[in-house]
């Protein structure tokens, strides 16, 4: 009676956590055995135990013995071998299901192997869970869970904290405050967040809104969010993203990777490999390195800058009266379709080699226009313009800039 901790060590049967309705926590085993000889099947029983001890921090302690060593089946022959060392012949189907009446706890620890684990709502605050191969069933509201999960599928209930590892899983989740999860080989579902950091390889994500920080760092995956995203942080390989609308997203490192945005106020690169983006609309596009890939946006409304490009392909639809400029410092087989409108007024800063520029001339100044030996310079201001103007600047070899 009143404890308010919990902590439970289960296998061979469903682990199942319900709420009591009153301050008293009360504990139910039932084992079934199936067998040719009834005498021996009540012996292979008698050999399972229940231990429930009190523990420090006002918990209670509940483990049922793992005392099976080996079960063989061959043809309709069944040996089961156990601990202490006797062994049954005629055991068909074995089963040990532990249930748990509990009143809201402060914190439950549950550890269940090869079978089921099924929480009803509020059980506990806190939920840790253990699982190796079942199902998992766990509803309600938690302050936080934090598991542990191999071979498992199932869902789980909202949360303000979720930290989670996860292997060879599906698992949906509800909504949630902040998410840690790290996955492999497996299918996640989670609803609106307020920040989550993912760390993955060879899965799947499907998310809806992200309100503060996305953070994924991963191999193999693909990312589907049905809701806006805040600021987001990427560092993947092979890997697909898909999501609304985001406010400034950041790619430490993009190679052989997707991705597809609605309209987005910033995205940098530190480094790209053959990457390909696409974006409804976006403020900036920037990058420290980029080689192979490609750009394509159907609305840019402020500027791109790229230090070093390297085979690249940047298509821009519309250019906004807001546009502020496109800079790349070393571009080589680069190619750059930017359709300024005739309203706003830019300079042209161009140095190619072996290179094409397409530009308005008849709406420019040209201050200075120089060809020699496959090297073009060009330096112009659009009629009109004031002192303080959007720059393109661009230093390229083999590299094509269209800006009619």
């Amino acid at each position: 009676d009143g404890k308010t901790a919990l902590w439970v060590m289960h296998r061979n049967g469903d682990l199942i956590l319900k709420k009591s309705g009153n301050s008293q926590t009360k504990v139910v085993l039932t084992l079934k055995a199936n067998g040719k000889d009834d005498k021996e099947a009540q012996e292979f029983l008698d050999k399972f135990e229940l231990s429930v001890t009190e523990a420090a921090d006002n918990k209670l302690d509940v483990q049922t013995n793992n005392c099976i060593k080996n079960w063989n089946i061959v043809g309709n022959r069944s040996t089961i071998k156990l601990s202490d060392g006797s062994t049954f012949h005629g055991i068909k189907s074995f089963d040990m299901k532990l249930e748990l009446y509990v009143p809201e706890l402060r914190y439950a620890t549950l550890d269940n192997t090869y079978e089921d684990i099924i929480v009803e709502s509020g059980t506990a605050k806190i939920l840790e869970i253990k699982q190796f191969e079942g199902a998992i069933d766990v509803q309600g509201n938690y302050d936080q869970l934090k598991l542990d999960i191999k071979y498992v599928k199932g869902n789980l209930g909202n949360f303000n904290q979720c930290d989670a590892q996860v292997y060879n899983s599906g698992l949906t989740f509800g909504n949630g405050g902040n998410m840690n999860i790290d996955a492999k080989y497996s299918k996640i579902q989670v609803g609106s967040t307020q920040s989550l950091s993912i760390v993955s390889f060879d899965g799947s994500f499907n998310a809806g809104a992200v309100s503060n920080s996305l953070n994924v760092n991963d191999k193999y995956s693909k990312f589907e969010f049905s809701g806006n995203l805040a600021n987001a942080e990427f560092t993947l390989f092979d890997s697909k993203v898909q999501a609304g609308n985001a406010t400034d997203i950041r790619v430490r490192d993009s190679k052989y990777s997707k991705y597809q945005f609605g309209e987005i106020n910033s995205i940098h690169f530190d480094a790209s490999f053959e990457t390909d983006v696409k974006m409804a609309k976006v403020g900036s596009i920037s990058a420290g390195s980029s080689k192979y890939s490609e750009y394509v946006a159907d609305g840019l409304w402020k500027e791109i800058k790229i230090a070093e490009s390297f085979e690249d392909d940047i298509v821009v639809r519309n250019v906004g009266a807001t546009f502020n400029g496109l800079s790349i410092e070393n571009a080589k087989y680069t190619t750059v379709n930017l359709p300024v409108p005739a309203a706003v007024k830019y300079e042209v800063d161009v140095e190619m080699q072996y290179g094409k520029l397409n530009y308005p001339e008849s709406s420019m100044d040209v201050s200075m226009y120089r060809e020699k030996n496959d090297n073009i310079t060009v330096k112009a201001k659009s009629k009109g313009a004031g002192a303080d103007v959007p720059k393109i600047r661009v230093k390229g070899f083999e590299t094509k800039l269209n800006l009619n």
